[in-house]
């Protein structure tokens, strides 16, 4: 399932989704013209969210268990708390009782 797929049945409870271009190949941050061709053509990805350029994140979250180099990695976080729920590397399924948990009416 792509990443508009999971937003879509959750927008309506609150679900923020962003995607975000952390380190380039060369460890600074990913290149601009490539964020920007991405952005213009977000359409054709089924990306109907808030994309940002921060290099900075990934740093963040390397030290956390789980993440290792495969994209894309999801993390869901408790907006409540900032408390990490959930890690998942590379096209793993959702977690869709956390989703659920998390955003209960």
């Amino acid at each position: 399932m792509d990443v508009d797929g999971v937003y879509r049945p959750f927008e309506h409870k609150g679900l923020e989704v962003l995607w975000i271009f952390g380190e380039g190949n060369d460890g600074g941050p990913y290149p601009l013209g490539a964020v920007e061709a991405f952005v213009q053509n977000a359409g054709e990805y089924g990306v109907t969210f808030p994309v940002l350029r921060d290099h900075l994140f990934q740093e963040v979250f390397k030290v956390m268990e789980g993440s290792g180099d495969a994209l894309p990695i999801q993390y869901i976080l408790d907006a409540r708390t900032m408390e990490l729920r959930h890690i998942a590397v590379g096209n793993a399924d959702v977690a869709w009782d956390i989703l659920d948990e998390l955003l209960e009416d």
